[in-house]
């Protein structure tokens, strides 16, 4: 933790509502530890979109843009 605490680069995390792919990258890992991890940076921000799967920039990359755009200003 205390190395993620130290991350100094703003990060934006977006993912699908149903998307197991943190399930998945936590494997045994319960997801609230294993996302408390996410959670220790400073400026961590986390998105979900719906009606998207996995590749939520395929799915809707309009709405990407926009958080992108807005994280990025």
């Amino acid at each position: 933790m205390a190395s993620w605490s130290r991350v100094t680069a703003k990060v934006l995390h977006v993912e699908a509502e149903d998307s197991p792919t943190l399930k998945w990258l936590a494997g045994e890992v319960p997801i609230a530890e294993f996302k408390a991890r996410f959670e220790a940076m400073p400026d961590w921000r986390e998105t979900f979109l719906s009606d998207a799967g996995h590749m939520v920039h395929h799915d809707q990359p309009e709405r990407v843009a926009e958080l992108i755009d807005s994280f990025c200003a």
